[in-house]
């Protein structure tokens, strides 16, 4: 059973930005992995980053998903839909 529950676009967009964010991130350090001349320093610095930029989305996500949740059906997980702007409870 899917549920779908419409949230703020203002909401929706910042979990979608620090999405892209992270995402971005782990493709600079999946770059940098693979470049053998790396200092592991910028690799240190830019793992730092990203755990900063994941816990800040893992933070919104749970946040978003307080506020909506529908607390009389057990749902195993949750994501977003961010086109139409609508948690998807599955």
């Amino acid at each position: 059973m899917e549920t779908r529950i419409k949230i703020t676009p203002e909401e929706s967009d910042h979990v979608e930005q620090l999405f892209m964010k992270f995402t971005g991130y782990c493709n600079i350090l999946g770059y940098l992995a693979k470049d053998g001349s790396l200092d592991t320093n910028i690799f240190d610095k830019k793992w730092e980053e990203a755990v900063v930029i994941n816990y800040a989305l893992e933070r919104a996500k749970e946040e978003v998903n307080a506020k909506y949740q529908p607390k009389d059906v057990g749902f195993t997980g949750f994501s977003f839909d961010f086109k139409t702007h609508e948690l998807v409870y599955t």
